[in-house]
């Protein structure tokens, strides 16, 4: 069992307010707050694919002093989710630089293992340094370019069920906020999905509602067709964090 460290950052979301129902405005919503959620940029057409990790890793400004580690070989072969791959490693100096970590503290032994990690397709299994600090880090042991942003897409106080794909329709959990307002009748909330190039962003919306004060959001599954199919594009919520995709 892998050892993680969260770093959750707070969404406040409106109950009944009509801003909150509105489709957003881009794809990118959060990309000002958090601008490693920009997806603008990622390489769909790119073999392999970059790996979108949705595991948190460990966050800098760990302390990890390095006392001895194999020389691991300069690729290893992995099967990522659109297929085999060779891939390049990186020692467990360069791990820790990668992680952020201090060179501070006793120094320990690090082990080059695998392990399994969750993608936005999937489980794929890694190859990882394992570092022997109390508690245990890991840190893949592939060069940073063969991932999406590694380490740096932040994780959100809410888990998103992976969502199914079959064909064009999607099957996806979103949050709404069902609360009606004073008033009002109960919301009735539907699935939108927002294209581009490079990503597709899901929502729930409700074309009945007027402005009132922030509830309560739960979450909730909606069915969602796309224009086209998803293909290689990132499946994300309306705060631009990626969601698990299965079969």
């Amino acid at each position: 069992m892998r050892t993680i460290w969260l770093m959750v950052p707070v969404l406040v979301l409106a109950g009944c307010t009509e801003s909150s129902q509105r489709p957003p405005v881009s794809p990118q919503t959060a990309s000002v707050t958090h601008p490693d959620l920009d997806w603008t940029a990622f390489p769909v057409d790119s073999k392999p694919r970059p790996i979108v990790l949705l595991d948190p890793l460990p966050k800098p400004g760990m302390s990890v002093t390095l006392a001895s580690a194999p020389t691991p070989p300069a690729t290893m072969g992995v099967t990522l989710p659109d297929g085999p791959a060779e891939l390049r490693t990186i020692s467990a100096d360069e791990a820790v630089t990668a992680m952020g970590a201090y060179r501070s503290g006793p120094a320990v032994q690090a082990t080059l293992t695998s392990a399994q990690f969750e993608t936005d397709r999937g489980d794929v299994t890694l190859p990882v340094w394992r570092f022997d600090t109390s508690p245990v880090i890991e840190w893949p042991a592939l060069t940073p370019t063969a991932f999406w942003k590694l380490g740096k897409i932040p994780q959100f106080s809410w888990e998103t069920p992976p969502a199914r794909l079959d064909g064009l329709k999607l099957t996806v959990s979103l949050l709404h906020s069902p609360e009606p307002c004073p008033g009002s009748g109960p919301p009735v909330f539907r699935g939108e999905a927002r294209e581009s190039a490079t990503s597709v962003t899901v929502y729930a919306t409700a074309g009945n509602t007027r402005p009132c004060a922030p509830g309560r959001s739960e979450m909730r599954p909606f069915e969602v067709t796309l224009r086209s199919p998803l293909g290689s594009r990132v499946l994300i919520t309306g705060a631009g964090s990626p969601i698990a995709v299965g079969p």
